[in-house]
């Protein structure tokens, strides 16, 4: 009986450290867009679809379509 205690005891640990990972990875926050470091075509923080020309300094309104 003591077995059996013990077996269902470690599976129900761990099933809650699995659910703990789990949720600890869903909640870190993660950016809309990736580091800039200078000008460049950077995939649109509104639009995942297009790409919008990065000055270096600010957005431009230059887009085109994503190739993937």
């Amino acid at each position: 009986m003591e077995l059996g205690l013990l077996l269902v005891v470690t599976i129900v640990l761990i099933i809650v450290i699995a659910s703990v990972i789990v949720v600890a990875g869903k909640s870190r926050p993660r950016p809309a867009v990736p580091p800039i470091s200078g000008p460049g075509w950077y995939p649109d923080p509104a639009d995942p679809r297009i790409v919008r020309w990065f000055d270096g300094y600010r957005w431009t309104d230059q887009t085109q379509q994503r190739l993937y």
